[in-house]
């Protein structure tokens, strides 16, 4: 089944950021920032990346629906960061950053588990409702065959 990480801006309370202090914990910078606007800032797992077209190192692979960057081979250029139109590509001790979405996680993404309000969760899409989904372009980032990353404009009950 697909998968999806929604945001609903109504329930994030404004002077909290929990999702934010959990990542910056783990991975030693926030790898998603929220606007004053209640907008998430991060990763997108674009279906075609960007990032990932511009690396020459080939240090930024897609697999199984999640963007990655390989350490290993990253040289610290910065193509990747100017690349990514939704700014979700950060640099930290020379290397290029991204939200993987916590996948070595069992538990799955920390931001959603430190999120107290459920204003972000990871869903099921049955395959269905990606039929519809997949057709309103403009309320909705495709993320390839197994992600979906919903734009903080999904209504209640509609998921």
């Amino acid at each position: 089944m697909t998968q999806g990480l929604v945001f609903y801006p109504d329930r994030c309370k404004d002077d909290c950021t929990d999702c934010i202090n959990a990542c910056k914990k783990e991975y030693g910078i926030a790898l998603l920032t929220l606007t004053p606007s209640k907008i998430i800032v991060s990763c997108h797992q674009c279906e075609s990346p960007y990032c990932m077209n511009v690396c020459k190192t080939q240090a930024i692979t897609k697999e199984k629906g999640i963007v990655k960057v390989n350490p290993e081979l990253c040289v610290g250029c910065q193509f990747c960061l100017g690349a990514c139109p939704y700014g979700g590509m950060y640099f930290l001790e020379s290397k290029a950053v991204k939200c993987q979405m916590c996948e070595d996680k069992e538990e799955g993404p920390l931001c959603v588990a430190a999120c107290k309000e459920k204003a972000l969760q990871v869903v099921d899409v049955p395959s269905e409702a990606m039929k519809k989904v997949k057709l309103q372009a403009q309320r909705v980032l495709n993320l390839g065959e197994d992600l979906i990353c919903f734009v903080n404009i999904i209504e209640e009950g509609r998921h």
